[in-house]
């Protein structure tokens, strides 16, 4: 019955026989991304779940499947962690999303979905933060961080990055240090 096929998950394999996970892995089903509402059960995007080297040594990928707060899906997925070398991981990057440090979450002003095959996929999420931590046997803790910028263009009214601030801790100072921020600069100029 062509109607109920589905693919959980798939892998391919590079010519340097490194291992790339797509989909469904172990337990997790984060990579195995579905559209919008609760009756879609087939996969719209087979996210990158592991990469795993001829060494032994892998990353690994966690999603967020964005839900509001009755629990309805926006058939939205976001990146929360990467997870580097093994189980427990070495060290780990992740991510936070819409944060306001004076009023909780926010959300953008310029959500829009998307559709693929007629199934819908909402954009809704602003990367805000990006965390560094490293597992020092008791725990991880952050080595550093880098926050992001943004503003609306005034023509289309869509989000734009603006910049990128790093912060890096100073064991010498037991605080973090902050560097100058990286910036880009947008044309406003209309379009014809």
């Amino acid at each position: 019955d062509s109607s109920s096929w589905n693919i959980d998950t798939f892998t391919v394999v590079d010519k340097k026989g490194v291992k790339m996970i797509f989909g469904k892995y172990a337990a997790t089903v984060d990579g195995y991304q579905r559209a919008a509402g609760a009756a879609e059960s087939r996969a719209g995007t087979y996210a990158l779940k592991r990469v795993e080297d001829t060494l032994g040594n892998s990353v690994d990928f966690t999603y967020t499947d964005v839900t509001n707060d009755a629990g309805l899906r926006y058939g939205e997925y976001v990146l929360a962690r990467i997870d580097y070398t093994g189980s427990p991981a070495l060290a780990r990057v992740t991510f936070a999303y819409n944060f306001n440090p004076v009023g909780g979450v926010v959300d953008r002003l310029d959500r829009n979905v998307t559709y693929q095959a007629g199934r819908a996929f909402a954009h809704s999420r602003r990367l805000d933060a990006i965390n560094v931590e490293y597992n020092s046997g008791g725990g991880f803790n952050r080595v550093g961080y880098y926050t992001l910028g943004y503003d609306y263009a005034p023509n289309h009214g869509r989000l734009r990055l603006t910049s990128v601030k790093p912060y890096l801790y100073d064991p010498a100072v037991a605080s973090f240090k902050d560097f100058r921020a990286t910036t880009f600069q947008w044309s406003d100029s209309s379009v014809a």
